[in-house]
């Protein structure tokens, strides 16, 4: 059965990742995976997912492999669809979590410099509040070191405990590098990525996908 696999953000790292994920295929040549991108319900957000509906790239962009693979998989393979609901979380098997964190930098101590560390703890929230309890959770944003282990776990155990779900939440975390240009996609698909987890049956869940 075709796996469900949701797309927290869909800024340059968010979308071109969905991208080359819908555009996998098994074996006899069909998608492999239905993909679903999430966006806030924004102006911003709006944009972004009119313009990938429609099979389009939001911003310019050199590369004319990832303008093809999009097309493709949104208006041939229809295995790729932007939304802003976020209730489609309820059916992922897997969420890749791509939201943006940014630092406000302090130019006379970088050492007083400040993480926006907010919006990207609602978006776990949101997650918490909604997946299956089997569901895989990817993190690809590059984060400060111990945000998974003291902050998205705790989040996500918060919020499970609420629901009465009993079992830990599976969480692996592999940032992101993208390089933009002619070769923005294979730039994911080709690079070697490392990446850790919270417990063995998240590592057999990474391995699996």
């Amino acid at each position: 059965m075709i796996k469900n696999i949701c797309i927290q953000g869909l800024g340059f790292v968010g979308i071109a990742t969905a991208t080359v994920v819908a555009s996998v295929k098994n074996k006899n040549g069909y998608p492999k995976y239905n993909v679903i991108g999430v966006e806030l319900d924004t102006p911003e957000g709006r944009r972004k997912i009119e313009s990938i509906n429609n099979g389009e790239l939001y911003f310019a962009c050199d590369d004319e492999d990832f303008k093809i693979k999009l097309k493709e998989a949104v208006l041939k393979n229809k295995n790729f669809v932007a939304t802003s609901e976020n209730d489609v979380y309820n059916k992922a098997d897997v969420v890749l979590v791509a939201v943006r964190l940014d630092v406000k930098k302090n130019i006379n101590d970088y050492f007083k410099s400040e993480v926006l560390i907010e919006a990207f703890k609602r978006a776990i929230k949101t997650l918490g509040e909604r997946i299956k309890p089997d569901c895989l959770i990817i993190i690809e944003t590059t984060l400060p070191p111990g945000t998974t282990k003291k902050i998205v776990e705790k989040i996500l155990l918060k919020e499970f405990k609420k629901r009465n779900i009993n079992s830990p939440p599976f969480i692996c975390h592999s940032y992101e590098r993208v390089t933009p240009g002619k070769n923005y996609i294979n730039s994911i698909i080709n690079f070697y990525r490392n990446y850790s987890t919270n417990n063995k049956t998240a590592k057999v869940k990474q391995n699996y996908f």
